[in-house]
């Protein structure tokens, strides 16, 4: 498919596009990132179509979770929302308790949807919400 012809680092897990803008947005489903030794998790990235249908990243931004595998534009265009499956992978998380006491908590990676204001040329502005279902089921809400 197209984006892997531009740009073959990027495995799309959903695109969706702004047809009056030419801006495709597409989500990378991908554990690892290479500015990280292991993880990282996925990313979002703004692309304009070009006339000749090439396409030009305009930006990208971390997906705030490991597997982003969906994207949808608001009715006015001016929000991006994504949604990460957490993968089920364990994450060791070191906690001290009120005594002082350190401890060790597990916990799976994080599964979240993410809320992203779009500007006028179509870029992609850190996240305005994010809400972490992991946290949510831990809290029983």
């Amino acid at each position: 498919h197209r984006i892997g012809r531009y740009y073959p680092q990027i495995h799309v897990g959903y695109a969706v596009i702004e047809p009056v803008k030419k801006i495709l947005y597409c989500v990378d489903e991908n554990r690892n990132q290479p500015e990280f030794v292991r993880g990282g998790g996925g990313k979002v990235y703004a692309l304009k179509i070009q006339e000749d249908g090439s396409l030009t990243e305009i930006n990208h931004k971390f997906s705030f979770g490991n597997l982003a595998s969906y994207c949808a534009l608001s009715t006015k265009k001016d929000y991006l929302i994504v949604t990460n499956h957490g993968g089920g992978d364990p994450v060791l998380q070191i906690t001290k308790d009120e005594a002082g006491k350190y401890q060790i908590e597990m916990s799976e990676s994080v599964s979240s949807t993410v809320l992203y204001p779009l500007v006028e040329d179509g870029s992609i502005q850190s996240p305005s919400y994010i809400y972490d279902h992991n946290l949510h089921r831990r809290d029983g809400l």
